[in-house]
């Protein structure tokens, strides 16, 4: 019996150690869990640091594309604006070359009216200038007559008297 309360006795203490190593063993392991817990929640902290970054980097995003898609709009809205401006210059300067090749052709005319005008009255200048010069002719004829007259006249009225 003895040897059977020794072989129990050491059986028991087989089984306390194993056990013991398995608690070692055990404690060990849920250390190495526990550290990998907190390295996962620290990774898992840091993930989620990250997702809120990119959210906030998305919403910027959004904004920056809306404020580009405004100023898009408006650039279009310009451009278009700016198009029809230009037609309309182009028909105003279209209807400006027919009104310019109009007065064009009335400056022309204008002109030949002018020079022609200028030369009848160049014409007539010189018709006053030659009657004038003709008048003044005839008047000095006329006095030449008239004194001649009037000495025929006293040498008529001496020798009748």
């Amino acid at each position: 019996m003895q040897e059977s309360v020794l072989q129990q006795l050491t059986q028991i203490r087989e089984e306390r150690d194993n056990l013991i190593g398995l608690k070692t063993s055990l404690e060990k392991s849920g250390q190495d869990k526990d550290a990998t817990i907190t390295v996962l929640h620290a990774q898992l902290a840091s993930a989620g640091a990250e997702i809120s970054n990119q959210k906030t980097q998305v919403h910027t995003l959004q904004n920056d594309l809306r404020t580009a898609q405004k100023r898009a709009d408006v650039s279009e809205r310009t451009q278009q604006r700016l198009q029809t401006e230009g037609t309309n210059l182009m028909l105003s300067l279209d209807e400006l070359r027919t009104k310019l090749v109009e007065l064009t052709d009335d400056k022309i005319q204008l002109s030949e009216n002018l020079a022609h005008q200028e030369r009848a009255l160049h014409d007539q200048n010189s018709i006053i200038a030659n009657l004038t010069t003709s008048l003044e002719e005839a008047k000095q004829e006329t006095e030449g007559l008239r004194r001649e007259w009037k000495d025929k006249l006293i040498k008529a009225e001496q020798k009748w008297s």
